[in-house]
């Protein structure tokens, strides 16, 4: 039985963010100072609330918002919103349509590149609203992001040898790494921490 319940005010659109236990997680928590490691967007539907999203089980996909927010540590959630993107009541969200109409299904991406045959989920909902009218969050470079860790090199190096940056990187992992550091992600901290988004619930105990 679920411990936690579905907030009632949410609206299609709407982005809601989790705190997960993988390695990218432990990054993230120590690139950016936020528990927000993992974000989703929300389509409002005839069976409830679904979270569309992007992970490396199921690449593009989306999943009851029930079975998004179990995944979180201790089932905690927030919900931003992004006002916008305006669009009639009787319509998707329009982030929602670019997403089901050019990305759905597509598989994840292990190498955190910013191109449209693959997607981690933070990319996802950036590239949705980019295409939908609105760049929210910035990207910024791992090095900047403090990635030269063990943390980082953990998530960005383990398959360092089918990463595209990499190879011309002929002189081995350390040569590879300093490309990878050099690369730009966009963190789900950042998307939030936009000054265009507005939290409009959240059940951690701590503002982000």
């Amino acid at each position: 039985m679920q411990a936690y319940e579905i907030w009632p005010g949410l609206e299609s659109g709407d982005l809601v963010f989790i705190e997960t236990a993988d390695p990218l997680a432990r990054f993230l928590k120590r690139a950016t100072g936020s528990r927000l490691t993992h974000v989703g967007l929300m389509r409002d539907t005839g069976g409830g609330p679904y979270i569309l999203d992007a992970t490396p089980q199921d690449g593009v996909f989306e999943v009851a918002i029930d079975e998004f927010i179990e995944r979180g540590v201790g089932h905690r959630y927030a919900v931003y919103r992004f006002n916008g993107l305006k669009h009639p009541g009787t319509t998707n969200h329009p982030a929602i349509k670019t997403a089901f109409d050019h990305h759905y299904l597509k598989p994840y991406d292990p190498y955190f590149r910013l191109e449209k045959s693959a997607f981690y989920d933070a990319e996802l909902i950036w590239t949705t609203y980019a295409e939908a009218g609105a760049r929210i969050g910035k990207f910024q470079r791992l090095r900047d992001l403090g990635g030269d860790t063990s943390e980082g090199r953990a998530v960005f190096l383990s398959d360092w040898r089918h990463n595209p940056l990499c190879k011309s990187a002929t002189r081995g992992i350390e040569a590879c790494w300093a490309q990878i550091l050099d690369q730009e992600i966009i963190t789900p901290a950042s998307i939030a921490n936009d000054p265009r988004m507005t939290r409009v619930y959240s059940s951690f105990d701590d503002a982000r």
